[in-house]
């Protein structure tokens, strides 16, 4: 049965069913978030575990309206394309610069320093390449970001001034054993 726009009646009625789960979803986060703050200390935990608690919930449902969303700018066929695309992408560039961070963290031991800035960098190389792994378009920028050289030093040095902030201020300990 066709309307009089040439489209079918059922086409109309998904978008619009997808239309109003976005609504209600966006709906269901905004009263969750508002009301976060009271449900923390009964959810119980460190902080750490609160905000993966949020990551697994906010993130998917970001990336599902993202992916929805570009869906319906440039069509179905050309996201999925764009999200396999970029995971191929992701996996050649996590490799090249595994394979660079690697090569520098063996030059720096065989001129007998510690690789400890190349170490970060290939944790940084490693979840970059998860991140881009993962489907979505969220975790894809992040994951170009974390691959690529300059973003991934300028990140480096963050997470290297926070790991120093909190060792000092006794927020995180680290203990390490002479063999």
């Amino acid at each position: 049965m066709m309307m009089d726009d040439g489209v079918s009646w059922y086409n109309g009625i998904d978008r619009h069913i997808v239309h109003d789960l976005c609504c209600i979803l966006a709906d269901w986060m905004r009263a969750w978030i508002r009301t976060a703050p009271d449900i923390w200390p009964r959810i119980g935990g460190s902080p750490v575990f609160r905000w993966i608690l949020l990551i697994l919930i906010v993130l998917p449902a970001a990336e599902l309206w993202l992916l929805i969303r570009v869906g319906s700018w440039i069509g179905a066929w050309e996201t999925i394309a764009l999200v396999i695309l970029t995971g191929v992408l992701g996996a050649y560039l996590a490799r090249r610069e595994f394979r660079r961070v690697w090569k520098e963290a063996n030059t720096r031991l065989s001129n007998g320093q510690i690789p400890g800035l190349s170490v970060i960098d290939g944790l940084c190389v490693f979840a970059g390449g998860l991140l881009l792994l993962t489907p979505g378009l969220i975790t894809d920028m992040a994951g170009f970001l974390l691959l690529i050289p300059f973003t991934r030093r300028i990140i480096r040095e963050r997470a290297v001034r926070l790991l120093r902030k909190m060792t000092d201020s006794g927020t995180i300990r680290m203990f390490y054993r002479r063999f």
